[in-house]
């Protein structure tokens, strides 16, 4: 699961986007001509990544790269990760699952996005090139472009740290007849 949701400003702070994660589905931001992923997969070739065991190189063709560590729906309860960034005006924000980031890689993507003024193209164009390059799993890209918030000279970095120790309860609810 990836979500974004707007939250209002309020109380001192300006309007947010509220980012939440779970699995290996991926926010990305880019800001000022440089491509950042705003969340953290949650996967055994992430953790050795993020460990320095292997490269990135060596992440996208893993024989492991689509085991999981955390995901709806295997437990009662999963740990969700979040942040909150602040909406800046022209900020583009990529919403994907990894279908996409299984057959694209990070500078392509950014290579498309930059490519594409129009939100709806370039998400067309992110899917078409998964397709192209492979399509092994179902490709699902979701492009928001930032029009009005704050001026982005007077904002600097991206969301800060994950706060993992979210706990959301799941229910199932099962239709009867």
């Amino acid at each position: 699961l990836t979500a974004i949701a707007v939250l209002p400003a309020g109380e001192g702070r300006p309007d947010q986007f509220a980012i939440v994660n779970v699995g290996d589905s991926r926010v990305y931001l880019a800001r000022g001509g440089e491509l950042t992923r705003a969340t953290v997969d949650h996967s055994y070739v992430q953790e050795l990544l993020a460990t320095g065991h292997i490269t990135e190189a060596e992440a996208r063709a893993h024989p492991r790269r689509n085991i999981v560590t955390r995901a709806l729906g295997i437990e009662p309860t999963v740990r969700v990760d979040s942040w909150l960034m602040p909406l800046v005006r022209s900020d583009r924000v990529v919403l994907c699952s990894d279908g996409l980031v299984d057959e694209v890689d990070d500078e392509e993507i950014h290579r498309i996005i930059l490519a594409n003024a129009q939100p709806q193209a370039c998400a067309d164009a992110l899917v078409a090139t998964a397709v192209a390059n492979g399509g092994r799993d179902n490709v699902t890209v979701i492009v928001v472009d930032v029009v009005d918030g704050l001026d982005p000279d007077a904002v600097a970095g991206i969301p800060a740290d994950a706060t993992d120790d979210d706990t959301v309860q799941l229910t199932r609810s099962m239709a009867l007849g």
